[in-house]
């Protein structure tokens, strides 16, 4: 019992340390490509055309490492990738020490930053290589509506409705507070962030969708419509509402 209790640690150790591991590249991978002088300064590298360009190069690196770890619940492969690059950027920095640069000390701390990042990737990947069913947890997130009708009301009318209303995760239905009616719950799980990320600019993130079916859910149950209008003829959601996004335009000149 103790053994699978350590390697149930050991497993969701490993999963939040390679979470942080993703989140640790689109950090250090936006700074590279849109800064490389100041991550040269910072690492006290000189700053010449050649080192920018690497600089540059490795922060795609990081950034395709960090979509990659944050797009996928094991995201193994990608975590070996990483180890690579560590490799490469150890390489980097042995040739930098040979070459001439701006600090000795902010170098030497650089190497050492990097040395250390390398050895936890190396023991992340290692560790979820050899546990199969260690993954990263997705993220839930619980979308709710009241309605002022009894539970035994909502239940029959999400069955009846549930599949014209394209709501994603689990429903669950508990009575309102005082008996004002009945809670329905939507929960979501979200596994990436990168991926949620886009969905949210364009309207369909899982939360997202999910708040838009309980709206027309509730509209539906106590009207027995969707509220609609000229402007969202096919009722307001995130998803609709994603196309007609503009950027904000001065105020038309109204003459006195």
């Amino acid at each position: 019992m103790a053994t699978n209790i350590s390697h149930s640690a050991s497993r969701g150790t490993a999963a939040r340390t390679a979470e942080g591991l993703g989140w640790f590249s689109l950090g250090l991978g936006v700074p590279q490509l849109l800064a490389p002088s100041l991550v040269n300064r910072v690492a006290g590298l000189r700053d010449d055309t050649r080192s920018r360009t690497a600089q540059r190069i490795v922060g795609v690196r990081e950034l395709v490492a960090a979509a990659g770890i944050l797009g996928t619940p094991r995201p193994v492969p990608w975590l070996w990738a990483r180890v690579g690059g560590d490799a490469m950027d150890l390489v980097l920095l042995a040739r930098a020490w040979a070459r001439q640069h701006d600090s000795t000390p902010r170098l030497l701390a650089a190497t050492a930053s990097i040395a250390g990042v390398t050895a936890i990737d190396l023991l992340t990947a290692a560790t979820m290589a050899d546990r199969p069913t260690a993954r990263r947890s997705p993220t839930t997130k619980v979308a709710a509506v009241t309605l002022d009708v009894p539970m035994e009301e909502a239940e029959a009318a999400w069955v009846a409705l549930s599949s014209d209303l394209d709501a994603p995760g689990t429903v669950m239905f508990q009575p309102a507070p005082g008996g004002a009616g009945t809670e329905v719950h939507l929960r979501v799980e979200q596994e990436s962030p990168v991926v949620d990320v886009a969905r949210k600019a364009m309207g369909t993130e899982p939360y997202q969708r999910a708040t838009d079916a309980l709206r027309r859910f509730k509209q539906l149950v106590e009207t027995g419509e969707i509220a609609r209008s000229d402007a969202m003829p096919e009722g307001e959601t995130h998803e609709h509402m994603f196309p007609r996004q503009r950027p904000a335009q001065p105020l038309e000149h109204v003459p006195a």
